[in-house]
């Protein structure tokens, strides 16, 4: 069972590494850059001698743009929500509907995803500023009140949080991590973490809160932030048995009242941050050049 003072020890460790680095998102929201870490490089030269920052991919931008998610609103959901638009609005198509007249149909139901979509969006960024918020106002154990639609999801936080057994250390912190023993390109991403804590056996602790579905993605993203906070912290604020055994968590968080929370923690991390690994060497292949040798047979 760790102690009050073995937690404020690590918290002491972790202030004043977050102090020495800086991870800044790029101004194109496609990566990070860091500063202070000499490990990893801030500048690269392109081959006309310009220097250019150097940004680290987003571990969620690498997963969406090598893994195809078939069951978000990418593909299926929108498809669902047609198939259930023209049956309650349109029951006259049996057959010998136009082209233009399925097109309509099909561009209104794609706009009801859309907005779907960004309903979804703006819900989860709001339960995350709240969340945020509390953490740094040193609420953590005081209950408040927050707008009707967002009070599920804070309350069932509040209730899990108690029970967790978890120690907060930092919220909404930036890791990353960066590996240039890899042969052919170096391995680099970052990624904005909700909450790191550490559990009652000392064991540190990363949680994703989430607002929309259960996507095995998650499980991928969470691997990688596992392994970031590994990077970042072996040597740092963390002993190479703790940075060995981080424990990864994704909290969906309900929206409506009696509702239960889902907790979900990731099996096997070891495993899946390797296949986040290839990913990462895999989506360098899709970006690379030279697939091909310049000899003609």
């Amino acid at each position: 069972m760790v102690d009050s003072k073995e937690i404020e020890a690590v918290k002491e460790r972790f202030d004043n590494w977050s102090q020495s680095v800086n991870v800044l998102l790029n101004e194109e929201g496609t990566g990070y850059i860091v500063k202070g870490d000499e490990r990893v490089p801030e500048e690269i030269v392109d081959g006309k001698g310009d220097g250019h920052p150097f940004v680290l991919p987003r571990v969620t931008g690498l997963i969406d743009s090598v893994i195809h998610k078939g069951d978000g609103f990418y593909t299926r959901l929108p498809l669902i929500q047609a198939i259930e638009h023209m049956k309650t609005q349109y029951p006259r198509l049996q057959g010998g509907t136009t082209v233009e007249e399925y097109e309509d149909i099909l561009m209104e139901a794609s706009g009801m995803s859309t907005v779907k979509m960004e309903e979804s969006a703006s819900f989860g960024i709001r339960v995350h500023a709240i969340l945020e918020s509390i953490y740094n106002s040193d609420q953590m154990g005081i209950r408040i009140v927050v707008e009707e639609e967002h009070q599920p999801a804070i309350d069932a936080w509040y209730e899990w949080m108690e029970n967790s057994g978890l120690h907060p250390i930092a919220s909404e912190q930036g890791l990353y991590y960066h590996d240039e023993s890899s042969s052919n390109a170096p391995i680099s991403f970052a990624g904005k973490v909700d909450l790191i804590a550490i559990d009652d056996d000392g064991v540190p602790v990363i949680v994703d809160y989430k607002t929309g579905k259960q996507h095995m993605n998650h499980a991928l993203q969470l691997s990688a932030y596992s392994l970031a906070l590994s990077y970042c912290g072996i040597g740092k604020f963390l002993d190479a048995s703790a940075a060995s055994n981080v424990r990864a968590i994704a909290l969906y968080l309900p929206k409506e009242e009696g509702t239960d929370i889902k907790v979900r923690e990731v099996r096997h991390t070891f495993s899946q941050q390797q296949v986040f690994l290839y990913v990462c060497k895999l989506r360098q292949w899709q970006a690379g050049r030279s697939k091909w040798s310049s000899k003609r047979g």
